[in-house]
């Protein structure tokens, strides 16, 4: 198997961790995957850093009741890799449910292991 191959095989396995440590709101696990540097985007454009991010999961402010994370394209370089994919799903923001349909861009960073360094959804029209 060529580099690009196993990284790819490798980001994919962490996106399949990201999203069931968000399900299981297991904020210990996220932090080990999440770059000091992260920019969480989400839906509705509000940023979060990684403190702000695990602070909403430990608080539940925010958890995940169901995510489908279909990866369609991984862009793979020696340090970076980018996924593009459709994600669905439900989420409890403040106590108030959302249904998560959107495209979204996850970059990976190879620095002591890979981590994820930006998310950024786009909303998909229902």
């Amino acid at each position: 198997m060529i580099a690009g191959a196993q990284i790819e095989v490798a980001i994919r396995r962490l996106e399949d961790e990201r999203c069931a440590a968000m399900v299981a709101a297991d904020a210990t696990a996220l932090s080990g995957m999440f770059s000091e540097g992260l920019v969480y985007t989400h839906l509705n454009a509000q940023r979060d850093d990684k403190t702000s991010y695990l602070q909403l999961i430990r608080s539940g402010s925010l958890s995940y009741e169901s995510i489908s994370n279909q990866i369609d394209t991984v862009l793979v370089s020696a340090k970076m890799a980018a996924v593009i994919s459709r994600i669905e799903g439900r989420a409890v923001l403040f106590g108030e449910t959302r249904l998560l349909r959107m495209s979204a861009l996850s970059v990976w960073v190879k620095e002591d292991r890979w981590r994820l360094a930006a998310f950024q959804p786009t909303p998909e029209n229902t």
